[in-house]
């Protein structure tokens, strides 16, 4: 699970590194709270891996990962909510880049979800042969 997450928060960082250039090469003015936005999915992309490794074999494997999806989108609203309150001239940027971030994550966390998946359908075999 730790190459996953290595993977995923390389191209974070990447896309991160591509967005802030790209802003400043056009010569948009950063959103207020644009560093958070890669920090969050880091933080995230840690926090998935961490909790990937440790359901493998849970019995609520499914409503475990359902809460851990729930937690991401409320604190990307709480994250937005905040950016709104603090930086109303460049929300439009930051929700742009929040829904680019978002997918990208999204698509992380599902062919994790899918690895946990099929390592768990390999033990039910070995188990029940």
């Amino acid at each position: 699970m730790w190459k996953i997450a290595l993977k995923n928060s390389s191209i974070i960082v990447l896309l991160s590194i591509i967005v802030f250039f790209v802003f400043r090469w056009i010569k948009i003015e950063m959103p207020l709270m644009f560093y958070w936005l890669p920090a969050y999915f880091l933080a995230c992309a840690i926090v998935l891996a961490v909790f990937a490794a440790k359901t493998v074999g849970s019995k609520r494997i499914m409503l475990k990962m359902l809460l851990f999806r729930l937690a991401v989108v409320v604190f990307g609203m709480l994250i937005l909510l905040v950016e709104y309150l603090l930086d109303k001239e460049n929300m439009l940027g930051f929700t742009i880049l929040f829904v680019i971030y978002y997918i990208l994550f999204s698509f992380f966390e599902t062919q994790t979800m899918i690895k946990i998946g099929k390592e768990e359908n390999v033990k039910e075999e070995n188990v029940n042969p």
